[in-house]
């Protein structure tokens, strides 16, 4: 059965991952391809300024991954018994990667005219949150 506590650290752990990867990371490349100016002082502002709701909706977002996600690997557990615990996390995160996160921001890539510097940091940052949110949702005991 999905585990509330689980749901809401891996959350955190998710959001914190986010932070350093959209912030130290990565934010220069990634703005830079999404066509902002990360010299112009006032675009930058305007962006910090939204930036609250955002990360509120963002947060709301992940609970409801990690909702789903628990829900998935409950299923693997009746349905896959013999994996172990670090088996069925890896499975199921990159398996929820590979089919249905990678082909939604390629999707994104090409119909968005996006370059493809955006499309790996997007992919690699969901790549670990989705695998990350996984091992924690299926070792906490």
């Amino acid at each position: 059965m999905p585990n509330i506590l689980s749901m809401l650290f891996g959350s955190i752990v998710v959001f914190i991952l986010g932070g350093l990867w959209y912030g130290p990371l990565f934010s220069r490349p990634w703005m830079t391809g999404m066509g902002w100016d990360v010299s112009n002082k006032l675009q930058m502002d305007a962006m910090k300024k939204a930036a609250g709701p955002a990360y509120a909706q963002q947060f709301m977002g992940t609970l409801l991954m990690a909702t789903a996600l628990s829900t998935v690997i409950w299923s693997f557990s009746i349905a896959a018994p013999f994996l172990q615990d670090w088996q069925r996390a890896l499975l199921t995160g990159t398996t929820l990667w590979c089919g249905v996160i990678l082909p939604v921001k390629y999707g994104e890539h090409l119909w968005g005219k996006r370059p493809l510097s955006v499309f790996c940091i997007d992919a690699g940052y969901y790549f670990l949150a989705v695998n990350i949110l996984s091992f924690i949702l299926t070792l906490w005991k």
